[in-house]
């Protein structure tokens, strides 16, 4: 049924996949896959049932992705299917031997040149020695491009023609690499990390700047000399950049207007845009951010919206800074002509009333922290509801979005204000004495939901707090409880 299909050649850059309506007024010839480029696959038997056997397409460019996959039927022109381009599928990556080396190496300039033979997924290294040396390199098979793609990986490009066909990948020397620079320190923070003169294109979907631009303060900008203390309070911080500019913009909005309640309003104007778990400052201003979302784009993004619909301060900052030439406050779906003060002095009303039905009239008892959980999830235990609440691990956390120590909410899920994403592991390194340097997972390590200490870091992880990790033995010996031996 597939023998004759024009492939669209789907590009990932950041991991994620981006879709956009692609018109042809005249299409190319059609491509035609032959037999060659068909594989059948049988699956796992299951016991007392048939087989089951599917069809897996391949072009020259890669998988051909399901039509339901993101969507891509709607975006896609008749006859055509979606084939994925991806470093990581690859026959010859060799991520998985510059692992291996990378445990041997002893300075940062070997670590660097060990990860040469690193292929994906590209990451930030930073990266120290004892020797005194500092450095960062973010290797990974990264494409060039043809000048004429101006697509450049962010939607479904036509697979038949060569202009958007990947040309070669950057060169190793290439790639983002820093060692001991003046300053002294290097920081990254998943933001842009290469300045204009940079040759090379490496994606359009990095991290917004706040976080860094605040551990630039604390730590890259601060001549102070670093110490424990300093880089455990850097950990620990919770003022949000971001909010601190958007919030200020939305207030002057709406202030003076009859519709705004003002008791939510003198609270924004005495907030301190500190995340910190007891206080309602941070729930309803948030609340009221992710309102103001909703009601400003959604009828304009329509049914991509909701692929798209996370925290973006840069965006709202924009909006209401002037710096858009559309007029993304006027709602499509009605007669009138909205403008964006009466749009977010809406949002701040609906947000108010989403925060009573949830947590109930009584505003003394609205609190960042609880609406903030930090599910930390079992698998596959969680996916089991009568299961779920058993053996997730769930702790009220501080943070947000933009703000070191990171607290990510969901904007499109059920528990909208949960903590999603934060910081699975922090690691303090004192390299002159390493007896001394300190660490902190999630939940802590045993993952056995049966044992006494499958939450025993929950609540220390919440707070900041750390523990040291002697690499002598007999510092264990008087607190021993058992001993585990592997034998084959």
């Amino acid at each position: 049924p597939y023998a004759s299909v024009k492939v669209f050649d789907l590009d990932i850059d950041a991991g994620k996949i981006a879709a956009i309506e692609v018109v042809e007024s005249n299409p190319p010839p059609a491509l035609t896959l032959s037999t060659a480029d068909t594989v059948v696959l049988a699956g796992a038997r299951v016991k007392n049932a048939d087989d089951r056997v599917f069809t897996r397409r391949w072009t020259r460019h890669g998988p051909v992705l399901p039509g339901k996959y993101k969507s891509l039927d709607r975006y896609l022109p008749k006859n055509t299917v979606a084939a994925l381009r991806w470093v990581a599928l690859d026959p010859d990556d060799t991520t998985m031997v510059a692992g291996l080396e990378a445990m041997n190496v002893k300075t940062v300039t070997e670590f660097q040149n060990g990860m040469q033979d690193y292929v994906t997924p590209m990451q930030s290294m930073v990266v120290a020695d004892t020797q005194g040396n500092i450095g960062l390199i973010a290797p990974g098979r990264v494409p060039l491009r043809n000048p004429l793609n101006q697509v450049m990986g962010r939607a479904p490009a036509p697979g038949w023609d060569a202009t958007y066909d990947w040309t070669g990948t950057i060169p190793f020397a290439g790639l983002p690499r820093q060692t001991n620079p003046q300053t002294g320190v290097i920081a990254t923070a998943n933001s842009k990390m290469v300045g204009p003169f940079y040759p090379y294109f490496l994606t359009f979907d990095w991290r917004e700047d706040w976080r860094q631009q605040r551990i630039d303060a604390l730590i890259v900008d601060n001549d102070a000399l670093q110490t424990h203390q300093m880089s455990r309070q850097a950990q620990a911080d919770v003022l949000s950049l971001a909010f601190e500019t958007v919030a200020p913009q939305m207030i002057a909005l709406v202030e003076g207007r009859d519709d705004v309640d003002g008791d939510a309003l003198s609270r924004m104007k005495a907030w301190d845009f500190e995340m910190i778990e007891d206080s309602a400052e941070p729930l309803i201003f948030i609340a009221w951010f992710r309102q103001t979302m909703i009601d400003v784009y959604a009828d304009d993004l329509g049914p991509v919206f909701n692929a798209w619909f996370r925290p973006r301060a840069n965006v709202v900052n924009q909006l209401l800074s002037g710096e858009t030439a559309r007029d993304w406050c006027d709602n499509r779906t009605t007669p009138n002509r909205e403008n964006c003060a009466e749009v977010i002095a809406g949002s701040l009303s609906k947000a108010l009333k989403n925060l009573e039905t949830t947590y109930g009239a009584d505003r003394a008892n609205w609190n960042w922290g609880r609406a903030h959980m930090t599910s930390g999830a079992h698998t596959p235990f969680s996916n089991i509801p009568v299961l779920k609440d058993l053996f997730d691990v769930k702790v009220p956390s501080p943070g947000g979005p933009y703000t070191i120590n990171r607290g990510l909410p969901e904007f499109d899920s059920e528990k909208p204000f949960e903590n999603a994403h934060g910081s699975s592991l922090r690691v303090i390194y004192d390299l002159a004495d390493l007896e001394k340097s300190t660490f902190m997972i999630t939940t802590g390590q045993s993952g056995n939901p049966f044992s006494r200490h499958y939450r025993d870091f929950a609540e220390s992880w919440a707070n900041v707090e750390a523990f040291t990790i002697s690499s002598n033995p007999e510092a264990y010996e008087a607190r021993a409880e058992g001993v585990w031996r592997l034998s084959p």
